[in-house]
């Protein structure tokens, strides 16, 4: 199981998948509008080529920690059963 004292999801998710020896690969897409309102990007995440979390925010970092949060939770739910 993994700890959740740090709320660095996409670092516990790296570190995850080099314990477990699993391909990580973020993707990043910029959806904002070009109407001069606030920026907003979509982020997915695939383990081992199959999507485990999308997540959304207004930069970069926080779509792809958003992402790795579902991710996480999803490992973490795993290992319950």
């Amino acid at each position: 199981e993994v700890q959740n004292t740090n709320t660095n999801y996409k670092s516990q998710l790296i570190e995850w998948s080099q314990k477990n020896k699993r391909a990580v690969s973020f993707d990043t897409v910029d959806e904002s509008k070009n109407d001069g309102k606030q920026p907003w990007f979509v982020a997915s995440i695939e383990v081992d080529s199959e999507l485990w979390g999308k997540g959304t925010g207004t930069s970069k970092k926080e779509a792809q920690q958003n992402a790795s949060k579902v991710a996480m939770d999803r490992i973490n739910n795993a290992s319950l059963v």
